[in-house]
């Protein structure tokens, strides 16, 4: 149904009956084509911001080693230095704090 360019193809004889069309083989609908290819650029960048958070473990708030201190390791997002204790913790940061602002940022590069 899309060809190597990602684009979508449609039979000639499906679009004739509808719109009247005189086509030969296979018709190209460009507007399509270029909404299959940013759809697959915005589902490309939501996968990365995705990947880059993670619920692991990181040192928070470290002291000085002058002061002898080493630092506490807390559970949560290392990306973000946020504390999270839970997955259900996690999925909220995730669509809260991580993806409004790649939203905010995709929209404003799209103007």
């Amino acid at each position: 149904m899309f060809d190597d360019k990602g684009c979508l193809q449609v039979q000639a004889s499906v679009l004739a009956e509808f719109y009247h069309l005189k086509v030969s083989d296979i018709l190209v609908l460009p507007f399509l084509c270029t909404f299959h290819q940013e759809s697959a650029a915005l589902l490309a960048a939501i996968q990365k911001e995705i990947q880059r958070h993670d619920l692991s473990y990181f040192v928070d708030e470290p002291p000085p080693v002058a002061q002898g201190g080493r630092g506490v390791v807390v559970a949560g997002c290392p990306a973000c230095r946020k504390r999270i204790n839970t997955i259900s913790q996690f999925l909220d940061h995730l669509t809260k704090d991580a993806m409004p602002p790649l939203i905010e940022r995709l929209s404003s590069s799209a103007d």
